[in-house]
């Protein structure tokens, strides 16, 4: 049976898979004794720009959530990635037992006036891509509106509700 593991950046991993002298039969393995954790073969190296990944803990599912802003980095440099694998951070965006208190806060770390409890996935923040509506150049509804008026735009009457109602 599938455990449906993925990589910290979302890409799904193989169930079983073998590399150089790694044979892995429980999807994510950890035989080289890589300080960073578990990892795994991935499904699509066009997902992860690799053939393999570092897996997100068991357990951790951001869903259909994406980082935003896209790519986002904080002040240092560090991305959603380091934030989930060192554990900076928890799901409902509160520091995660890998944060060192002496560093300060999140906003300390800021960049771009976003820090990564609001923007990334692993620490409670980016977007859910299902109740985000998202323009695709050309795209009209029924009504000629594109999708950042459609519902929740200028124009947009109270009864018809939101996307995510």
């Amino acid at each position: 049976a599938s455990t449906n593991r993925s990589t910290w950046t979302g890409c799904q991993c193989k169930e079983r898979w073998a590399f150089k002298n790694t044979t892995c039969e429980s999807v994510c393995c950890n035989s080289d004794n890589d300080t960073n954790g578990e990892w795994c073969m991935v499904n699509s190296e066009e997902c992860e720009n690799m053939e393999w990944g570092y897996c997100r803990l068991a357990g951790l599912s951001v869903g259909n959530c994406t980082d935003s802003p896209p790519g986002w980095s904080d002040s240092e440099g560090d991305g959603s990635v380091q934030y989930g694998q060192s554990q900076w951070c928890t799901t409902d965006g509160k520091a995660g037992v890998g944060w060192d208190p002496r560093w300060g806060s999140f906003e300390t770390f800021q960049h771009q006036g976003t820090n990564a409890a609001r923007a990334c996935c692993v620490c409670g923040g980016g977007s859910d891509v299902l109740k985000s509506c998202i323009d695709t150049i050309g795209w009209i509804d029924t009504d000629g509106d594109a999708c950042s008026e459609s519902k929740s735009g200028i124009g947009a009457h109270k009864e018809w509700g939101t996307f995510a109602s």
